[in-house]
């Protein structure tokens, strides 16, 4: 058929905006089509004989070399990326050559340099959202800090006294046995405000974790969770000194609450076990659970806000986040962070 003579073809080729080149058995070039010649600047009788070769940027010299290498010990087809110097300037090329039967090869060159450009742009507003998306948490994390402090040191005191001086003055008083009845009532009331006001202030911010660390701060954390639930909770900690940096300390703190509300409002469990340890120069929270599980299409979701939140946390601190469950399984929630003296989120 004419429409797919050699002519026709050839035709097709020429036109075609990926650089096409083809090489014979010996590595020199027998053609190249228009979008590789305006790329670099040459006319097709320039290289046409030559031994094939393009003007590589310096740094991207041995992923070419690497690549060419391969092609001609394995016999198989190739790709690689690298940048490259062309008439327009220094563009990036990803490169495909593959194997023909008459012993020589072709080659197909794509100028991805315009997506490269917005990938890059993307990752920039990533990083810069991140950054504030974290610097908020941090700023929101010093003003739990503060008003737990506030709650602790001067709404709890302030209950304090007055409890004292309440009882103070009944005792001073000749009560009616009804009136004594009201009295005491009020008293109780009194103290169940104190406790809610402990209470709220160690919801906001156990002061355990800024004076004794991280390690104590979970213990207190779990007992707190075995009485609300009833649920046996096993904690191991390696090395028992383990000791972060503040912001780390506080990540994971947050992350293993999530964990524990995930475990106490869907799991279903019987069982749970916290482990907090040093391996291989990270900081390693493994929180587990012999419940119900999660299906996969909850652990990747975004409306998901309870695990969106644990990766983000990991991901402040340059940390990874692995969820491993299914129904019926259980649930094991893996966070590891890099150990580092840095006390500022990382953008990633």
């Amino acid at each position: 058929m004419d429409s797919l003579s050699p002519e026709f073809l050839l035709s097709i080729i020429e036109e075609l905006p990926e650089m096409i080149v083809r090489l014979d058995s010996e590595g020199g070039v027998n053609f190249v089509n228009r979008a590789y010649c305006e790329a670099f600047g040459v006319r097709s009788d320039e290289v046409l004989g030559k031994p094939f070769s393009i003007p590589v940027h310096s740094e991207d010299t041995p992923v070419v070399k690497d690549g060419m290498a391969r092609f001609q010990k394995d016999r198989e087809g190739v790709r690689f990326w690298n940048r490259t110097h062309t008439a327009n300037g220094l563009r990036w090329h990803t490169w495909t050559f593959r194997h023909l039967d008459d012993g020589g090869a072709q080659g197909s060159g794509h100028d991805f340099t315009d997506l490269r450009a917005i990938q890059d742009e993307m990752a920039v507003s990533r990083t810069q959202i991140r950054a504030l998306a974290q610097r908020l948490l941090l700023v929101h994390e010093e003003e739990r800090r503060q008003l737990a402090r506030e709650i602790h040191d001067g709404l709890g005191q302030s209950l304090t006294i007055l409890t004292f001086a309440f009882s103070a003055l009944i005792q001073s008083l000749d009560l009616p046995p009804g009136v004594a009845r009201d009295v005491d009532e009020i008293s109780g009331q009194i103290e169940q405000i104190i406790w809610d006001a402990r209470s709220l202030s160690r919801k906001l911010r156990p002061r355990i974790l800024d004076d004794l660390g991280l390690p104590d701060a979970i213990q207190s954390e779990v007992e707190g969770f075995r009485q609300r639930t009833l649920l046996p909770v096993a904690v191991h900690v390696s090395p028992a000194d383990l000791e972060t940096g503040a912001g780390q300390a506080t990540a994971l703190f947050r992350i293993l609450q999530e964990s524990l509300n995930n475990i106490e409002r869907h799991a279903r469990a019987s069982l749970a076990t916290v482990r907090l340890e040093r391996h291989e120069g990270s900081i390693v929270l493994t929180v587990t659970d012999n419940g119900c599980g999660i299906c996969k299409e909850r652990i990747g979701s975004p409306s998901s806000f309870g695990l969106v939140g644990i990766r983000e946390r990991a991901a402040a601190w340059g940390g990874s986040v692995s969820i491993e469950s299914g129904p019926g399984q259980g649930t094991a929630v893996r966070v590891e962070l890099p150990c580092t003296e840095a006390e500022r989120p990382v953008a990633a």
